[in-house]
Formats: C-alpha cells, structure tokens, sequence
C-alpha cells in the first residue's frame, strides 16, 4: 500500500510506493484516502541507509548529517533509528570513504590522530561539526 511522505523529505528517499503531497490540503485528502504517514525516522531507516551507496554523496551526507542532528527527534517516531545509523557505513571518512559511526574518532583527539594519521578514521570535514561528533 503506498505511504504518505513527510512534506519535508527529500527526494532521494522517495521511490515506488510513497506519495508526496506539496499541498496541505492534498495531504489531508490523501489521509482521509487511507494513505497512512510514514516517519522521517521510516524513510531513513528503510530507504535512505539500505540504498546508501546509490544515493547522490550531497544528497547523502545532507540526508545522514540531517539525521544526526535530528536524532533525538528521530528516537521518538523510531526508537531504533540510532542502531540503525550506527550500524551503516553512511559516514563519509577524511579519505572519502564511508564509514559506520563507530569507526570513527573525533577529529580532535591527538592519540587517534597519531595510531591513524591517514583520515581514514575521522570524519570528513562536513562531519567534524562539534553537534555531528557528539551525535557518532
């Protein structure tokens, strides 16, 4: 049965069977259809980690970065989002490489620094930001 996407979702996440309505009205004659909602936390979990690699990497890492900061709101509408997020390699590492959260080390810890000095275990620079680290 098709699935009734958040006003805000991107593009990327949708796909054969999620309707999107630009119109609030729209929206709530699509409800009234039976067309149920899916959560934020829905489509990332089912269609944005899943399809990670296939995803454009601006698209991607606005979509994963969005979702970082996000979490906390994303917990309540999915209360496994953030296992779901840890355990994908959806975290683009210094080298370019995508890494699981867990992989990585905050970009300011000099001993990581030292043991792994290539980047291929600190986040890019767009994840760097102190509220994405604290998030991985």
């Amino acid at each position: 049965p098709p699935r009734l996407a958040p006003a805000d979702a991107h593009p990327a996440l949708l796909g054969p069977g999620y309707v999107r309505c630009t119109l609030d009205g729209d929206r709530s004659l699509a409800m009234l259809a039976g067309v149920a909602p899916a959560s934020r936390a829905a489509l990332i979990r089912l269609r944005l980690l899943p399809r990670i690699g296939a995803v454009d990497a601006v698209a991607r890492d606005a979509l994963v970065a969005g979702a970082l900061r996000e979490l906390a709101s994303l917990e309540r509408e999915d209360a496994g989002i953030a296992d779901a997020l840890r355990e994908c390699a959806c975290v683009p590492a210094e080298d370019g490489a995508l890494r699981r959260p867990r992989e990585l080390f905050h970009p300011q810890v000099r001993e990581a620094l030292e043991l792994f000095g290539d980047g291929a275990r600190r986040p890019a620079p767009a994840f760097a930001a102190p509220e994405l680290c604290a998030a991985l």
